[in-house]
């Protein structure tokens, strides 16, 4: 992939993941490129004198979400028991999710005056060197017949 093209392709997943999809798995689904290519076309924007505490940020939250939860939940299962727990972490978790989803709708950005960046709009990138398509290869299996029995291993 050219250079040209390259920083283009950043541009856009830099824009549509700001002011539309807004996630990782989206953004790589969209536009043909695999996850990391996504996640170095965001890293890519952060000042390099910042992008190691940045990093490191994302993956202290990203760990501290998922290990905190359940090292609780296992406590709590001691004195209240497997069920108790399982409906109080649910019903937890579920509202939390609410919460957080209820607050990047009323705080997510608008797009700047002039662009669209509605997902219907935003021009697909066709695949070129270095980008692979979405669609499956499929390998044709030897067709057998009434008249072609299977062979019998001896």
């Amino acid at each position: 992939m050219d250079r040209r093209h390259k920083v283009e392709l950043f541009e856009q997943i830099r824009r549509e993941y700001r002011f539309g999809i807004g996630t990782i798995r989206g953004l790589a689904k969209q536009f043909g490129v695999h996850r990391r290519m996504v996640r170095q076309a965001l890293a890519s924007a952060i000042p390099p004198e910042h992008r190691s505490a940045v990093m490191s940020a994302f993956y202290l939250v990203a760990y501290a979400s998922i290990s905190v939860p359940a090292i609780m939940a296992g406590v709590l299962t001691t004195p209240l028991g497997l069920n108790a727990t399982f409906e109080i972490f649910g019903s937890v978790v579920a509202g939390v999710a609410l919460i957080v989803a209820a607050l990047a709708w009323r705080t997510r950005p608008s797009a700047p005056a002039g662009t669209t960046a509605n997902v219907a709009t935003v021009a697909p990138i066709r695949p070129g060197p270095g980008l692979r398509t979405l669609t499956p290869r499929l390998r044709e299996a030897p067709s057998r017949t009434s008249a072609q029995p299977a062979e019998a291993s001896s």
